[in-house]
Parts: C-alpha cells; sequence; structure tokens
C-alpha cells in the first residue's frame, strides 16, 4: 500500500502545514453541498443530525449524499436530504489491493469534480481514502480529516477526534467551521 500511496502522503502533510487555518464557512454563498457517507448503514444512521444540521445551516444549498447502495432507502426518506449518489468503493470491502481502491478513488473524484460542489465535507477521521476523495474532488471548500497526510486538499481540517461518540465527534468537526453561533442544529 505505501508503494502507491507514499507520493501522496509526502505531498499531504507538506501542504497540509503551508495551508494553515481557516475561519468560518459562510453558508450564504454555498449552492450545492455534497457530504460523502461511503460506510456501513448504522454509521449513515448515526450522521443523519449531521445532515440535518447542515440543512438547518445553509437551507438554500441543495444538499446530496455520496453512500453505500444499502444506505439508500433510508438516505432518500429524509426530508433534508435532496438528492443521494450510489457509490460502492472497494476500500469499505475487505481484501482489495491499494491499486484497485486508488483507480476507484480517481474514478469518483472525477464523478464530484464534474458535479462542481461549493462544500464537499468527509468525516470519516480513520480512512485515508476518504480523505484523498475528499483532497481531489474539486469543491471550492473541502472539510475533513486529513488521515495519513491525503488530507492535502483540505481548505478546512476538522479537529482530530480524541474520543467520545461518533456522532459527538461528527457534530465537533462541524461546529469547528460552521460556527456553533450561527445555528442550535445539534
Amino acid at each position: 500500500m505505501e508503494t502507491v500511496l507514499g507520493p501522496f502522503a509526502s505531498a499531504g502533510r507538506l501542504a497540509l502545514r503551508a495551508a494553515g487555518r481557516s475561519g468560518p464557512l459562510d453558508p450564504a454563498g454555498l449552492r450545492r453541498i455534497v457530504f460523502i457517507k461511503i460506510d456501513h448503514l448504522g454509521d449513515v444512521i448515526m450522521a443523519t443530525p449531521l445532515l440535518r444540521a447542515l440543512k438547518v445551516w445553509a437551507p438554500r444549498a441543495s444538499l446530496t449524499v455520496v453512500a453505500r447502495p444499502a444506505s439508500r432507502a433510508v438516505l432518500d426518506r429524509l426530508p433534508f436530504v435532496d438528492h443521494v449518489q450510489v457509490a460502492e468503493p472497494p476500500w469499505i470491502l475487505q481484501y482489495t489491493t491499494s491499486r484497485q481502491s486508488l483507480t476507484a478513488c480517481l474514478a469518483l473524484a472525477r464523478r464530484l469534480r464534474a458535479a462542481r460542489y461549493d462544500l464537499a465535507i468527509a468525516l470519516r477521521y480513520h480512512n485515508r481514502w476518504d480523505s484523498l476523495l475528499l483532497s481531489l474532488s474539486g469543491a471550492r471548500r473541502r472539510l475533513g480529516f486529513d488521515a495519513g497526510g491525503f488530507g492535502f486538499g483540505l481548505t478546512h481540517r476538522a479537529p482530530w477526534p480524541r474520543r467520545g461518540h461518533e456522532i459527538d465527534r461528527g457534530a465537533e468537526a462541524l461546529e469547528a467551521h460552521l460556527g456553533k453561533d450561527e445555528y442550535d442544529a445539534f
């Protein structure tokens, strides 16, 4: 894995040091938001308070969620989710190679770039592929965790979660950049 991904991680660590911190995001200029939640169904269900909070924060923006096929039925029923895109990248499955995951990551990144999102969010703090996908998404603003140096393209880095429930970790990441004083959706 390191032979394929090593250059990304090294470049990412340098870029993150140079980037510094960004200020709070402003919902006024956002028309299209994508929330990347390529995860198991239970994790998607636990993310629903975060999705609702995003819609409260930016009510005029269209909210798209990228998720696995098993999550679509749940996401389609949420009134605050406008669109669902399905993806089944190999990195969520066992026994895939780094080359397969990299190829899938680049293909999904091309799909995201074509959609021209204003804000892309991925909050899986332990997954380098999600960080790389977010970095390559082409969105004007990219909020997420830097997992292993692969968040080199982030414009807004989420604070690394130390402890707490998964919902609280996601809420903390959003609050750091959306501004808790702006709304009380959590």
